[in-house]
């Protein structure tokens, strides 16, 4: 899908989330409003579209005409997910690592997630987790356990000041890993992205 068409998509589930709608009618009237907006966006973009929304439980469902392509999205005020024939992401206090998640890149202990998304078969992930440690210590954990888990490492980008960042970047086999590790404030940020070379 386009990214204008995504982008519509977006801001109509922020505006129905946003929106005190108040009695269920007016709410039904609100989501099919919405649902003709995107669908005619979507129209313009060259894709042809059935929308179904839901504001009362978060939900939206948009599905091709031809039926090759399906967004689930859902939210509340505590997460957000996107589910396609692509992969799936979940952001907020839903996020959680799939059983599917690589067992060789280690996860931080403590490590929060704020955000997962898997892609393409389970051949790419992200992740980000919220740390209550220093940038420091996050970054020594990967270097020693990466190294003890079989990745060698192929580069490391650090960045001081007053937006300090450690990047690394493994390969094992035919895949690898890149860990980006950042502040924010009076926590330590971590991304972990695991995917196929090429």
């Amino acid at each position: 899908m386009r990214a204008s068409f995504t982008w519509t998509i977006a801001i109509a589930l922020a505006i129905v989330v946003a929106l005190p709608l108040g009695c269920g009618c007016r709410q039904k009237v609100a989501d099919k409003a919405i649902e003709k907006v995107i669908e005619t966006q979507a129209k313009k973009d060259g894709k042809d579209v059935d929308v179904k929304m839901n504001s009362a439980d978060g939900s939206m469902t948009i599905t091709s005409k031809d039926g090759k392509e399906k967004v689930d999205m859902k939210s509340d005020d505590k997460s957000f997910s996107i589910q396609t024939k692509d992969g799936t992401m979940v952001a907020g206090d839903a996020a959680k690592l799939p059983e599917s998640f690589p067992k060789d890149v280690p996860v931080y202990p403590g490590a929060k997630p704020t955000l997962v998304s898997t892609m393409a078969g389970n051949e790419t992930f992200t992740a980000n987790f919220d740390i209550a440690d220093t940038l420091e210590n996050v970054s020594a954990y990967y270097k020693k356990e990466l190294a003890a888990n079989g990745w060698k490492e192929q580069q490391v980008i650090s960045q001081a000041g007053d937006q300090p960042m450690q990047m690394l970047n493994y390969t094992k086999e035919e895949r690898m890993v890149m860990v980006t590790v950042t502040r924010d404030g009076d926590k330590t940020v971590l991304s972990l992205m695991v995917s196929k070379n090429g």
